[in-house]
């Protein structure tokens, strides 16, 4: 888009402004996917969703349902290191320690294997 045109006002009698902000590869690609499927650029996308209360409905988001579905998975991971620390005969530092390096050890193998 040309300067000429970003200079004036568009369909909502305002002139467009370029704005940083910052949010995670998930929103983006959220925003990517429904531009592309209404046919519409990002920051139209956003001015409508905005410009319809789409704000509005952030309120509802409850993160903190987010935050608690998280807790219960993370308990769920240490519910299992314990388990597999036991049943090795292990310490969890010893089995974390263990994962870690067969980890790198596969990630170095993988990196030396040619792609095809």
């Amino acid at each position: 888009m040309s300067d000429d045109l970003r200079s004036k006002p568009g369909i909502y009698g305002e002139v467009k402004k370029q704005k940083c902000f910052m949010i995670t590869d998930f929103a983006s690609e959220e925003i990517d996917r429904l531009a592309k499927k209404f046919k519409m650029s990002r920051s139209d996308l956003l001015e409508r969703s905005i410009r319809a209360g789409g704000l509005e409905l952030a309120k509802d988001y409850k993160v903190e349902d987010l935050v608690k579905d998280y807790k219960i998975e993370e308990a769920d991971v240490e519910t299992e290191i314990d388990r597999l620390a036991k049943e090795q005969q292990l310490s969890r530092s010893e089995l974390l320690e263990m994962v870690i390096r067969e980890g790198v050890l596969k990630l170095t193998q993988n990196q030396k294997e040619p792609k095809n």
